[in-house]
């Protein structure tokens, strides 16, 4: 696309409205244009066929190995953060900077940076893998946000929007042999008034790509209240969607045949998914009004999530549906199982054209290709591997305690534990049943709102219902086994009694695989409750020293290292079970409030065995 700098224009090459006005003129259009798009994609598949089929795909957050999938699917590549973080280090990057695009072992990365008026901004990374090296080749002016990054047909793309002037910039680099990244003024385009929608893809899908996909780019306003959308062809001619000006209030997905969009219904944040059939001109709801999640469009087909709800509090399935769009069809394609433990499997993504769901096997959490009604493609990419799973099961309760007069929800507890496997314990049924004990406590707990309730409250609860539904959960969220002989379960839970945000919590249960003793920190610690608050607080201070800089005090409440001190010494205690126990070390943290904000959470602090026990390991 030659280089444009973009008014409000609107063209009358194209009209989408549900009238049908110009139906006729705008379906040439849009044939003309698919015509052109085929031999375009077919050459650029053929010059640049790993770019064109490279999709990003995240494994779990907390390992180092992500991946990436062809056109077909199927696991294209394998990539280890660590090895990629220790190319940034040793090249004066930021070892956390995002991955914005990866083509023919090269990576481009965004960083935050500072520009020379002291203004926030971003700075763009290319990192060779084969070479370990890594240079900042641009950055992006301060008025900007970073958008999206898309390598295409030969070149990176790399999108910044500014809200204040409502102004959208596609900037375009082109790389060398040498690894230097040249700027290609010509192939960059500037937006007034409108911003671009990307598809979900798995990669930043620039605008050369979508119109070349699709004969065109959508658009969306800046005016949030008043949103207004519209499509922009190869030529930059910008054609208002009055179809979905009078209504819409975002746009989902969309390709050459349908567009997907969403109506906010303005209550709890409820809205409804209609299928905009671009040849027709025709609008139609489809699924479910409040539980839609759309994943992803491929030709007249919608792939939306719907959760499905069960009379136990927390237990719920993601059940994938496809719609046909044009018959008016839907066809369910599979539904998930609940699994204790690992709730977050029932997320959905789409890559290359189908959408992928994760599935339990054993201890291993893996992703699977969806290719038809329960038809399941393993694609080799495991997500995370749930350590309770193998060392045992997980067992959940739940319980539910209703208003007696107006039958409204009051409280509501969702309560996992832990069962270990009889071969790693003599004494493995005694744990259990205590570790039961501990959950049955959690679920049969019925707080004094419920006890209390009157008919008179009733009319505010069913005006409020969700205010006045107070909410506990508490989730294994590991498992261990150290030296073959202490047992570690972990646990995070979440409380919500109404407004902005809950309280988080954590513990730890340690037991003694020979005996069945439940044990504490105290149980290990031999010094005195001074010396453990005042080697913690020493702790603290240090990491204060290490993150504060003027004007800012890295997290902290705390005015000067002192004050951070002082607080730290407070709460430190050596039975105040803040403590978790790992193969090769300790962490000791707080909680929300305690040193920080809220949006700050835990605070963790890293202490060796011979720091705190004068041992190499854990041992009494």
């Amino acid at each position: 696309m030659k280089k444009s700098f973009i008014c409000l224009m609107l063209a009358a090459s194209i009209t989408f409205a549900i009238t049908g006005c110009k139906k006729d003129e705008a379906k040439t259009e849009v044939s003309t244009q698919e015509k052109q798009t085929e031999e375009k994609t077919e050459t650029a598949t053929e010059e640049n066929k790993q770019l064109d089929d490279e999709y990003y795909f995240e494994s779990d957050y907390d390992t180092d190995i992500f991946y990436t999938v062809d056109a077909d699917g199927n696991k294209m590549n394998t990539y280890d953060r660590s090895v990629i973080k220790k190319i940034l280090k040793d090249n004066g990057c930021d070892e956390d900077a995002t991955i914005e695009a990866i083509h023919d072992g090269k990576m481009y990365l965004r960083q935050y940076a500072t520009d020379d008026n002291g203004d926030s901004t971003y700075e763009f990374i290319a990192l060779d893998l084969s070479t370990e090296k890594a240079d900042v080749f641009f950055e992006m002016e301060s008025s900007y946000w970073a958008n999206y990054s898309d390598f295409y047909d030969g070149k990176l793309y790399i999108a910044g929007i500014n809200n204040d002037a409502e102004k959208f910039k596609e900037f375009c680099f082109v790389p060398s042999d040498d690894g230097t990244m040249t700027e290609d003024k010509d192939s960059e385009t500037e937006i007034d008034g409108y911003s671009v929608d990307t598809n979900d893809s798995g990669r930043g899908d620039c605008i050369a790509r979508e119109i070349d996909m699709f004969g065109y780019v959508e658009l969306s306003s800046y005016d949030y209240e008043n949103k207004r959308f519209a499509t922009m062809d190869a030529e930059g001619n910008i054609t208002e969607l009055d179809a979905l000006n009078s209504n819409a209030s975002y746009v989902m997905a969309y390709n050459d045949k349908v567009i997907i969009y969403d109506i906010d219904d303005g209550d709890d944040y409820k809205s409804t998914s209609y299928v905009y059939n671009i040849e027709t001109g025709e609008a139609k709801q489809f699924g479910d009004a409040e539980t839609v999640i759309v994943v992803g469009v491929t030709d007249d087909k919608v792939y939306y999530a719907t959760t499905i709800e069960t009379d136990q509090y927390n237990v719920t399935t993601k059940k994938i549906t496809e719609y046909d769009a044009v018959a008016d069809t839907y066809s369910e394609m599979y539904e998930s199982e609940f699994a204790p433990g690992a709730s977050y499997i029932d997320n959905v993504i789409f890559r290359a054209g189908k959408p992928y769901v994760m599935k339990l096997e054993g201890a291993d959490v893996k992703w699977y290709r969806v290719d038809g009604a329960d038809k399941l493609t393993d694609i080799d990419i495991l997500s995370d591997t749930i350590q309770a799973y193998e060392y045992g099961t997980i067992i959940y309760g739940t319980s539910n305690f209703v208003c007696p007069y107006c039958g409204t929800p009051l409280y509501s507890c969702y309560a996992e534990a832990f069962v270990l496997d009889g071969k790693y314990s003599p004494v493995a049924d005694q744990i259990n049943a205590k570790l039961k004990e501990y959950m049955d406590g959690e679920v049969s707990y019925e707080p004094v709102t419920v006890a209390e309730a009157e008919e008179t409250d009733c009319e505010d609860h069913k005006e409020y219902p969700d205010t006045y539904h107070e909410t506990d959960t508490y989730n294994v969220s590991g498992v261990n086994i150290i030296n073959d002989r202490y047992l570690i379960v972990d646990f995070n839970g979440y409380w919500y009694g109404g407004g902005a945000h809950g309280m988080p919590s954590m513990y730890e249960y340690i037991f003694d695989l020979q005996t069945g003793e439940e044990l504490t920190f105290a149980d290990f610690y031999k010094g005195t409750e001074e010396e453990f608050k005042t080697l913690v607080a020493e702790k603290v201070r240090q990491d204060y020293l290490e993150n504060s800089t003027d004007g800012d005090n890295g997290g902290y409440f705390a005015a000067t290292d002192q004050d951070a001190y002082d607080t730290a010494y407070e709460y430190a205690s050596i039975n105040s079970g803040n403590v978790a126990f790992q193969d090769d070390k300790v962490l000791v943290y707080f909680y929300p409030y305690d040193l920080g904000s809220y949006a700050d959470g835990f605070k963790f602090y890293e202490f060796s065995y011979q720091e705190l026990f004068g041992t190499a390991t854990m041992v009494r």
